[in-house]
Parts: C-alpha cells; structure tokens; sequence
C-alpha cells in the first residue's frame, strides 16, 4: 500500500516524538490512509479516542494490584474497547484491497490473545497520535 506524503509525514513526526518506539507504524499508516481516502474525520478521530482509553486501560491494568474488584471493572472496560476498536478498525478497513482487508482480519480482529496483543500495541501508536492532535 501507498501511502501519501501527509501520512507520511504524520507517522514520521510520532516517530520524533516517540524515539522511534511505534509498534505498528505500518498498519497506523494505513489505517490513516484509508481513513483519509474516505476522508471520514470522524471515524479517525473515534479510532484515535478509543486507542487512547485502551492503552490507558491495559497500562493500569498491568500495574493493577490488589482488589480483584477493580480488576475485574479494568478487565470488563479492556473488553469493551478492544470491541469497539475491532469494530472501527472494520469500517476503516472496509472497501480496501484484498491483501490489506485480510492482514487485519489476521493481525487484529480474530478472537486470539494474539490479536489482543495487536490491539493493544497499535493503541499504543493511537495514543501517541492523540498526543501529538493536542
């Protein structure tokens, strides 16, 4: 996939900013392709918010400790925005080439810890993307 100098230039300014830490700089760049295709704002500005809260979450998930009760309320909202970020990332992806369609059906919206993983890595480049917007 190509993408255009404005992506471009987007995914190298959160390069800068992120010491060169993105962990799906590839699939960020097309997902932002894609989205900038449709010029849907949007649609990127509900991917970009919902990565954020799922990074924020599973960080303090991670370093969560003690009460099973927080845990279990940190684990419930880490489910419902990894399903709300599945189904955003399928309507960026929608209408794209066949290739790009099934490497994110493969990457991140399977059922697998795998997946999960994925999700979590490519909201880690979203809330960067985030902080960068503000």
């Amino acid at each position: 996939m190509e993408y255009s100098e404005d992506i471009l230039q987007i995914i190298e300014a959160l390069n800068i900013k992120s010491d060169n830490s993105l962990r799906k700089e590839a699939d960020l760049a097309a997902i932002l392709e894609l989205i900038a295709l449709k010029l849907d704002h949007e649609l990127l500005n509900r991917i970009v918010f919902s990565g954020k809260s799922l990074w924020k979450i599973s960080e303090t998930l991670r370093r969560a400790s003690g009460s099973s009760e927080l845990t279990d309320k940190l684990e419930y909202e880490l489910k419902r925005h990894i399903n709300d970020l599945v189904e955003l990332i399928s309507n960026a992806i929608e209408g794209a080439e066949e290739y790009v369609v099934s490497r994110f059906n493969v990457t991140y919206l399977e059922v697998t810890q795998g997946s999960v993983r994925n999700l979590i890595d490519l909201s880690h480049d979203l809330a960067l993307l985030k902080e960068l917007q503000s």
